[in-house]
């Protein structure tokens, strides 16, 4: 589960200190203590009520800003350039009664969609009442196929009520948040990942304890399928099939061959060296079944 950090912020910080500290510190992101760590710094910047008025106004100002969202959707503003190790942004959670969740639906914030994050984060309430999360805890990992059994560990409920600092670890914390009782304002501090744009997150449905499916497409299995069907690419996405070393890619790598080249993409699902990995078996019998799906009609 997500663990609500005691923050005790001293004195004031701006967006770009606040980050510039975050870089410098020498943490390790990857490590729980140590993103933990920097939660007083969070709850310093995050306590300035101004912070993300002020920013909104000057992407404003500059015409609108679409890049200013740093990739994540209209729902997130970047508060800072993004750094080596990490990234700055506030997100907007439309309350029950606003009229942007009216017109958009629940969907387009995530709001009752259960999943998990490809990155560690720290998370504050800013702004508002705060959002409410249903929680779970991923107690066994999974290989990412929809409808697989997930182990997933019902925590609770609680609301990110302004002041708070909670962390996400990824892959971990799994939660599906719920409408506001009105518009309120989160800031993040997310670790910047290198592997993730090679990963992904995942959707779950937890009536049935199972993976729903990917929350996004995955960058890479975008670019693999270009690489494939609009150039030549296929040697490369046949190396990438045979060993590349993120698991993940090597699926991707599969799944865009299977579709463009069933030829190509068969012996790499029999390679010996996949009954070795659980997530590269499971997707490898997967992937063949599609391929070769047991014949009932007469020969």
């Amino acid at each position: 589960m997500s663990r609500l950090i005691p923050a005790a912020p001293l004195g004031a910080l701006d967006a770009d200190e606040c980050l510039s500290r975050a870089e410098a510190s020498g943490v390790d992101p990857r490590d729980e203590a140590g993103l933990a760590s920097l939660a007083d710094d969070l709850a310093a910047l995050s306590a300035d009520r101004g912070l993300v008025a002020r920013v909104a106004e000057r992407v404003l100002a500059g015409g609108g800003g679409a890049a200013d969202n740093g990739g994540y959707g209209a729902q997130a503003l970047l508060l800072a350039p993004p750094g080596r190790r990490f990234v700055l942004r506030a997100a907007f959670w439309p309350g029950i009664g606003d009229a942007m969740l009216a017109d958009s639906g629940p969907a387009a914030f995530f709001y009752g969609t259960a999943h998990d994050h490809d990155f560690a984060f720290l998370t504050c309430g800013h702004a508002g009442p705060g959002y409410w999360s249903d929680e779970w805890t991923l107690a066994a990992p999974h290989a990412g196929i929809a409808g697989e059994p997930a182990a997933l560990v019902p925590i609770g409920r609680h609301r990110l009520a302004p002041g708070d600092v909670r962390l996400y670890r990824a892959y971990h914390d799994i939660h599906a948040q719920a409408p506001p009782a009105a518009l309120s304002v989160s800031v993040n501090l997310l670790v910047r990942d290198d592997a993730a744009p090679w990963r992904g997150q995942f959707r779950y449905d937890t009536d049935r304890g199972c993976v729903a499916g990917a929350l996004a497409v995955m960058p890479a299995a975008l670019l693999l399928d270009l690489a494939a069907a609009l150039g030549e690419g296929l040697d490369l996405v046949e190396a990438f099939g045979r060993g590349h070393r993120d698991p993940r890619v090597r699926i991707a790598a599969w799944r865009t061959l299977a579709q463009i080249a069933p030829d190509m993409a068969r012996p790499l699902l029999a390679k010996p060296d996949i009954a070795a990995d659980r997530m590269l078996a499971a997707h490898a019998r997967a992937i063949a079944t599609n391929l070769d799906p047991v014949r009932t009609d007469p020969a």
